[in-house]
């Protein structure tokens, strides 16, 4: 069977990680129209959950000679990442049905063994991420690539998920500038995070200008036997080199809902979750629009919020 391609829209700014994967991998950043699944915005995805939630896909994994990311199968079959100090707190609840207690101490040690797995799997991307993270750093201090960022008051030096959602609003409202090519420590960059800090500042929501670095790195081109053009497309017949398909997976981290996935976690450790599913979900819209300017359809909400009530709310006899 003929597979047929279509040209995408390339996203207008990329962040860190983006741009790391474009020169590691060759995963192009590609813009979205808004959608339930992707706010389309440049975020910083808070700590931990955010590094589980952009895992590598296995055709890039594949070309890099890595064996592939734990959290890929994981993630993709549609499981959440949970930390286990949540499973704990629940688990230390006296209340819990021994059937239900059962279940979560299996999710837990899921948990525990994907990241047993990924802790593992992390030194060797480490070393091939390694210098491409010494070409970004060179380009950006050398000036070839611009970055912008908010500049971040002295006494924060990362965003993380002990400030608190008041201070977060706060930081959001710092205006962009331009970092200057001086400023950058290759220690100091955080892909992840999206963060980059020296002895004196720190800037967070980084982004780059996509077309200026598709210049500066415009990646290893192969010719591919058994291509033609049909409109505005390509199709390659069942005899060409087979080329890669990620199942229909976009190009472009999906920032916001990372935010999201910690600020539920947040909302759950400290007992602040919405009793009734609706409720979460208008408060869930409205954090999206007010952080992002983007207001995520109540079926794309109640997708998202529907394996924590399954498990963490619906438990404590709390109504869905």
């Amino acid at each position: 069977m003929s597979t047929f391609f279509q040209p995408v829209p390339l996203a207008a700014r990329s962040c860190l990680s983006e741009v790391l994967y474009w020169v590691a991998f060759q995963r192009l950043p590609i813009d979205d129209p808004p959608d339930p699944d992707d706010a389309g915005q440049i975020g910083v995805a808070g700590a931990d959950l955010g590094e589980m939630y952009q895992y590598i896909w296995p055709d890039e994994t594949e070309r890099a000679g890595l064996p592939l990311d734990p959290r890929c199968s994981f993630l993709s079959a549609g499981n959440v990442y949970i930390p286990v100090k949540l499973y704990d707190e629940i688990l230390s609840q006296d209340h819990i049905a021994p059937a239900l207690r059962k279940q979560r101490s299996f999710e837990r040690d899921a948990i525990r063994n994907l990241e047993r797995e990924y802790s593992q799997w992390r030194p060797l991307y480490e070393r091939v991420v390694e210098y491409p993270r010494s070409k970004i750093f060179v380009a950006l201090t050398e000036g070839r690539l611009a970055a912008f960022g908010r500049r971040l008051p002295a006494e924060i030096r990362v965003p993380s998920s002990q400030v608190s959602a008041s201070r977060r609003d706060a930081l959001r409202e710092i205006s962009f500038s331009e970092i200057p090519p001086s400023f950058w420590s290759l220690k100091g960059i955080d892909f992840e995070s999206n963060c980059a800090s020296n002895s004196q500042e720190t800037y967070w929501d980084i982004y780059l200008i996509t077309e200026e670095v598709l210049k500066v790195f415009p990646g290893s081109r192969e010719r591919a036997e058994g291509i033609a053009r049909i409109g505005i497309g390509l199709v390659a017949d069942d005899t060409a080199p087979r080329l890669s398909i990620r199942d229909g997976r976009r190009g472009r981290p999906s920032f916001p809902w990372d935010g999201f996935h910690l600020e539920v976690t947040d909302l759950i450790v400290r007992n602040e979750m919405p009793d009734k599913k609706e409720a979460a979900i208008a408060y869930f819209q409205n954090w999206f629009e007010e952080r992002h300017r983007f207001r995520p359809s109540r079926a794309a909400v109640g997708e998202k919020l529907k394996p924590y009530f399954d498990k963490f709310v619906k438990e404590k006899g709390q109504k869905r």
